[in-house]
């Protein structure tokens, strides 16, 4: 081993030797103050740590988890009591008896994950759309989950409509209630998908752009000067519909392809500002997925197939998170890409 690779492992060497160091100090004081070495401890340190580390990412502020934890812990210790005073187990080996339990409900309380992730980043959010029922519906679930602040504003970038003021308003209004903007998401898109191309309507195409290419436009435009000053990210949502040319899906494939080339674009303009931008194309079974196969089941029987991983993709978990990474300092120097989250159906040369 040279010199480098020595320093580099020296971090997780010394996290090891404080975890272990605060475990043994656990069992010296149990032997100083009951002459038994417990070994309870080698379970409840794990049991402190998930108990908090789950609550936390439920949302519980974390000096109510630490505390939860601490009691987690006086519980499992207590539990080794009853097991010693009580059933006349002899101490070292209650304490292993709960040491070996608390793994299998450590286990339990992570979900049966081996680890349970955790980011101390927690962005506020401004969520915004044209259905107040659902924004506000979002907002209370967000807060209630995340333990963060959600600002909800109604908005709809359409044909005919002031659509430079009304992205502006919203820009504004985030700026206003979080001093800047570090991630932008581009989402929303409405389209008549199903329709053959000959039996577009211009109205039909006009929302497929409007709703999709021109909303991510206006909005790109207006965070650029907040995303320039923060090194920020831009997220934007394509679709499969525009890679492969799905059938029925003109309109829809042309906005979603016109907002991959423009962030390609993005991605070459912004880069020296420290503005990274990506595109997901994602495969989830959502309420609009399920909307799209009962108003056109053909198209749907055409172009959407089960992914070769067996389902369809969780939002939250598995396309959500990916989001979550494109945004983080890990994934700073990846941009202009097209990421497809589709379980195994996005191959392409």
């Amino acid at each position: 081993m040279n010199l480098s690779s020595l320093l580099s492992a020296m971090p997780g060497a010394i996290a090891q030797g404080l975890i272990w160091g605060i475990m043994a100090i656990g069992v010296y004081i149990t032997y100083k103050v009951l002459d038994v070495a417990d070994l309870t401890v080698d379970g409840t340190m794990a049991t402190g740590g998930v108990v908090c580390v789950a609550l936390m990412v439920n949302g519980v502020p974390l000096w109510v988890a630490l505390l939860c934890a601490v009691l987690a812990g006086m519980l499992a210790g207590l539990l080794t009591g009853v097991f010693h005073t009580f059933m006349g187990i002899p101490a070292i080996l209650s304490g292993i008896l709960t040491q070996f339990s608390l793994y299998s409900i450590n286990l339990w309380i992570m979900g049966f994950k081996s680890n349970m992730a955790i980011n101390v980043t927690r962005y506020h959010l401004l969520v915004s759309g044209r259905n107040v029922k659902k924004l506000e519906a979002a907002k209370e679930e967000l807060e209630r989950l995340y333990g963060i602040k959600v600002l909800t504003v109604q908005a709809d970038v359409c044909a005919g409509g002031n659509n430079e003021a009304v992205v502006q308003n919203v820009v504004k209004q985030a700026v206003d209630a979080f001093g800047g903007i570090q991630v932008l998401i581009n989402n929303a898109q409405a389209s008549a998908s199903g329709v053959p191309l000959a039996d577009n309507t211009t109205e039909q195409f006009d929302l497929a752009l409007y709703s999709g290419l021109y909303a991510a436009f206006y909005y790109m435009k207006a965070c650029y000067p907040y995303l320039k000053e923060s090194h920020g990210s831009v997220i934007n949502f394509a679709s499969g519909a525009g890679l492969f040319g799905n059938f029925g899906q003109s309109a829809y494939a042309a906005a979603k392809e016109g907002i991959r080339g423009m962030s390609r674009v993005a991605a070459t303009e912004w880069g020296p500002d420290g503005i990274n931008v990506n595109v997901v194309c994602p495969l989830a079974w959502t309420a609009k997925l399920e909307q799209f196969q009962q108003n056109y089941p053909e198209a749907f029987k055409a172009n959407v197939k089960m992914p070769p991983m067996g389902h369809y993709g969780n939002a939250e978990l598995e396309i959500g998170r990916v989001c979550v990474q494109l945004a983080s300092p890990d994934f700073k120097f990846m941009s202009g890409e097209t990421l497809t989250l589709e379980g195994g159906m996005g191959q392409r040369p």
